[in-house]
Parts: C-alpha cells; structure tokens; sequence
C-alpha cells in the first residue's frame, strides 16, 4: 500500500507524539521510585546518581569505592536495601568518605562508612548542612578534626547509629565545631583523639540520649572534651572505661555539661580528674553516681578554675543532686578535688573513696557546700580522711555530717 506524503507526515508526528509519551512517562516513573545504584556496576555509582539530581536512592548490597560529595543546596536520601552490614562505602584512605556542602539536606539509612582519610570529617564532613542519620556506623576513619564525624555550623541527628574505632586529633568519633548534634541510642566507643576520644565539642551544642560511651581513650577528654562555650547535656547514657591523661570520662573546659542519669563509672585520668575534669566550667550532675574513677588529683572530679575574660567571677561550678560520689580514688582529693572552685552537694553521700590527702574531699581555696550529704567511711593515707580543708570553706546544712572517716574527718591546713 503506497502512502501520501500527507500521511507519512501524520504518522510521523503520530509516532513523535508517541515517543514523548513514553519518555514522559519513564521520567515520572524514575523520579517517583527514585534511582537504583549498584556497587559493581561500572556505569552506577552513589555519585553519579546525586550527579544527576536524584532525590531519592536506593543501595544495592555491596561495597561502595567513592568519596561522595553532596553539593549545596541539595536534597538527596540515601537508603541500603539490606542495611549497614551489607552496605559499605569505603573512601579508600583517599578523603572523606561523605562530604555534605552548605544548605544540603541529607538523609543516610542503614549504610557504614569506612576507611575515610582526611583532615575534616574523614568519615562525614558536614559543612552547614542538614543530616539524618538511621542506623549507620562509622569504623576505621582516620581525620584531623573529626575521625569519625565532623560537624561544622550544621545539623546533624544520628539515631540507632554506632561510632566506634575511628581516630583523630580533635574529635575521634565526633567533632563538632559551632553546630548542633542529637544522638539518640548510639554508642561512641573504642575511639582515640588526642584531644576528645568520643567527642569532641567546641562551641557547639550536643544532646545525648539513650547511648554508652565507653572504652575510649585520648590526652584529654577522652569519652567527652567540651570546650570554650560548648554546652552538653547526657541523659541515661552511661560513661564508663574511658582512659586519659586529664579527663578519663569527661573534660570541661570553659562550657558548661549536664549529666542526667547518667553513671560516670571506673574511668581513669592518669593526672587530673579520672571521672571529670572541669576547668572554669559549669558541671551539672542529677541523678549521676560517680563510683569506681582514678586519678592522681581528683578521682572522681577534679574542679579548677582559671582567670578569663569569659567568666569574671573566676569560679568554676560543679553542683552534684541525688548524685554519690563513691569508691573513688587518687592521690589529692579521692571522691572530688576542687582547687579555687565551688563545689554543691545535694543528696549526694561522699563515701568510700581513698587518697594520700583528702580521702572524700580535696579543697583547696575553694567552697564546698553540704545539703544533707554525709561525707563518710572514706580513708587518707597521709591525713584528711574525710575532708582536707585549705584556706577555703567548708558548709553544712541540713542533716549533713562528715563522720567516720580514717584517720580523721577534717584536716584544716
């Protein structure tokens, strides 16, 4: 059958009509169901499709050689189909692993990211974005600031993730740098940084809940390093097996941290505060036991000031409510060391702790104040058993006592 000119010319913008029909309708289809990346597949990667502008992608098992980069401004959610076991991303020892640029928001679900190398976030490097976190960990990344996690002036909410084995000099598992960090059931542990083993917090704000951090290790700090305006706040998250020079479970230095049923339990600071240092802090304790710490002054807290711009007063608070200090132990100060600071105690018994000086209490030209909280049973080799009392000031309210105490109960020198 032969055709007119006319009707070839139908028939072609019939099959055109057509075309763009079905390829209308194949883009709806993918924005809809988002996009499908395969790790060994070499024309698919987690890159190529953020490249591409898809806002929604799936994971295939497997293992994933890239150093991801989100650029600003953009929206992207990243889901593995069968989760963080079987779903990796590997940097390769050749930066970091995930990099989220200003104004992004990212979604990350049920994915680790490992072998991360690089000065900032070697892990994630969030530069003021937005990030959720689902189920993710984070192992084996090495970085400068933030081995495992870095946040700067962004947002980030981790929940049901682990940080654990990572490594770096400000921050081994997380550093957060002037933003704000939520961790929900999501333990830090097993990290090193020379400054914050688990944490490192500078001038930012951090809220934990529901998470363990534990057998982490670092100069200072080495489960939490709060610094210079930083505010913390912990809540039934126990702090336990954590080794440093200063600050076996916590460090405060010039920011202020919450503890809320929240134990600090049998960490070592080899020099200053096995449970926590505080210096020129503020340190806030509710319903947080501090019991089995070592150091060589403070073993349970060691509270010290230092003269800043920041804090006129030059006092450093540690307030302690429904909070025992026991089993402690060091060489100045077993159960609290508190050096020219203020020291409030609030139901909170000062017992069983052990120190060549100051067995229960160390105070030396500062203010220690007792609302019914008995200081007892607590031993000093050389003298002070109860308290060793320095040119400060001791206060006892309510039904407070400092008795039975070896080889006395207070030594005023």
């Amino acid at each position: 059958m032969l055709l007119s000119l006319n009707s070839l010319t139908k028939m072609a913008l019939l099959l055109a009509a057509l075309g763009v029909l079905c390829l209308t309708t194949a883009s709806a289809r993918a924005q809809s169901d988002g996009c499908t990346v395969e790790p060994r597949n070499p024309n698919s990667s987690i890159q190529l499709a953020i490249n591409n502008g898809c806002s929604q992608i799936r994971a295939t098992p497997g293992t994933y050689h890239e150093n991801v980069v989100v650029p600003a401004g953009q929206t992207v959610s990243i889901t593995s189909v069968s989760g963080a076991a079987n779903t990796i991303v590997d940097g390769g020892g050749m930066g970091s692993v995930f990099t989220v640029s200003n104004g992004a928001n990212v979604t990350l679900n049920g994915m680790t990211f490992q072998y991360g190398s690089a000065d900032y976030g070697a892990g994630v490097a969030n530069y003021a974005g937005t990030m959720t976190l689902n189920n993710c960990t984070f192992t084996n990344n090495y970085g400068y600031q933030g081995g495992g996690i870095l946040n700067s002036s962004g947002a980030m909410t981790l929940l049901n993730c682990s940080i654990t084995n990572n490594r770096g000099t400000l921050g081994g598992g997380i550093a957060n740098d002037s933003g704000t960090v939520i961790l929900n059931n999501t333990p830090i542990t097993n990290n090193y940084g020379y400054i914050g083993g688990g944490i490192h917090n500078l001038n930012g704000t951090i809220i934990v809940t529901d998470c363990a951090i534990a057998n982490n290790s670092a100069e200072r700090g080495a489960g939490i390093d709060n610094e210079y305006g930083g505010v913390i706040t912990v809540s039934n998250t126990p702090i336990t097996s954590n080794y440093a020079e200063a600050g076996g479970g916590i460090a405060n230095v010039e920011g202020s941290i919450s503890l809320n049923n929240s134990p600090v339990v049998e960490n070592v600071g080899v020099y200053n505060g096995g449970g926590i240092y505080s210096f020129y802090g503020k340190l806030t304790l509710n319903d947080s036991p501090v019991t089995g710490n070592s150091s060589l002054s403070g073993g349970g807290i060691e509270n010290v000031y230092g003269q800043f711009s920041s804090n006129p007063d030059g006092i450093g608070t540690v307030t302690l409510n429904n909070s025992p200090v026991t089993g402690n132990s060091a060489i100045y100060g077993g159960g609290i060391d508190n050096e020219v600071g203020a020291v409030t105690l609030t139901n909170s018994p000062v017992t069983n702790n052990s120190a060549s000086y100051g067995g229960g209490i160390f105070n030396d030209v500062g203010a220690v104040t007792l609302n019914s909280s008995n200081v007892t049973h607590n031993r000093a080799s050389s003298a002070g058993g109860g308290i060793y009392e320095h040119l400060g000031t001791v206060t006892l309210n309510g039904s407070s006592s400092v008795t039975g105490n070896t080889p006395d109960d207070i030594l005023e020198f």
